[in-house]
This record gives structure tokens, sequence and C-alpha cells, in this order.
């Protein structure tokens, strides 16, 4: 099966923080692979990943790391494919705002898509989006979850009114 997405993370303890992406990508069925691989503690093997994974028919790339947040812009240098940067926010000496205008102030010709802080579902479905260009399939399954997120906001706005004294008191 090939496998569209490619997930890096700086070190295993930045897989849960991509659970969300991980169990969305499952949940719909959407083949992926995930890696560790740190652009300065392991330079070769993140350089050779980097300038090969189009070779290896991934299309879209998701970067996240804790430790290293500007894991994304050092793969989105080395490869023609779209990167999608997932600024992770924890207990960070600055608040996590390094990972945020890391990706925010990549040079011209580096282009990083970024989603908003501590979202990796949200980087999932931006994939999902791109690969829905070339994959109609997927064009379906974004609007039945969209759908759904809209037929969530009905119901709680249903439930709302029926019990407001629930909500406010």
């Amino acid at each position: 099966m090939t496998k569209d997405i490619l997930i890096v993370v700086g070190s295993t303890e930045d897989i849960s923080l991509m659970k969300d992406a991980i169990l969305f990508l499952e949940k719909i069925g959407v083949a992926y692979d995930i890696t560790v691989c740190h652009p300065q503690l392991s330079p070769v093997e993140f350089f050779n990943l980097g300038s090969n994974a189009h070779k290896q028919n991934y299309k879209v790339v998701i970067g996240a790391s804790s430790d290293c947040p500007a894991i994304a812009g050092n793969f989105a240098a080395l490869t023609p494919l779209p990167v999608i940067s997932v600024p992770i926010v924890r207990n960070h000496p600055v608040g996590g705002l390094d990972a945020i205008l890391t990706t925010l102030q990549m040079p011209g010709g580096v282009p990083v898509a970024t989603v908003s802080t501590n979202t990796p579902q949200n980087a999932a479905l931006l994939a999902l989006q791109m690969l829905a260009i070339a994959h109609p399939a997927y064009q379906e399954i974004i609007i039945a979850y969209k759908k759904k997120l809209n037929d969530d906001i009905v119901e709680q706005n249903k439930n709302l009114q029926a019990n407001l004294s629930n909500y406010v008191f």
C-alpha cells in the first residue's frame, strides 16, 4: 500500500504529541509512515530522508518536535514535497513562541505550511486536503468530516436551547 503522508518527529516522546493526527488518519483509513529523525542529532539520516522522501512516493510531510521547532523548516529545505509544521507548545522556556516563529519566518524559496499550535489533527486534515486534489475519494472523506463538525455544533446548540440552565447555573 502506498503511504502518501510522512510524519517526521524528533524523538519517540513526540509521537504522543502527534496522537490526534495518527488517530485521525487511522480512523479515515489513510496510510502514513511515522519516523524519528532529528536534523541536529542525526543529520546524515535527516538529510537522506529529506532529500529522498519524494523518491519513496510520499506526497506530503508533517513535521513536529518538542525540542526542535525547526524540524519542518529543515525538512522543507531538503524536499520538493509540501511540508506542514505543527508548532508544539508545552512547558517551554519561551512558551513555544520559537516553535511558531521558526516556521512562519522561513526564507523565500522554503515554504512551510503551519497549523495552529498543538493541532496535529489539523495538519493531518490539511495533508488530506492536499492529497484530495488528485484523489476525489479523499474529498468525500473531507466533506463527510466537515458535515459531522457542523452537525455536532447544531446538536450542541439544540442542547443549549433546551437546557440553558445546565450551562449557566
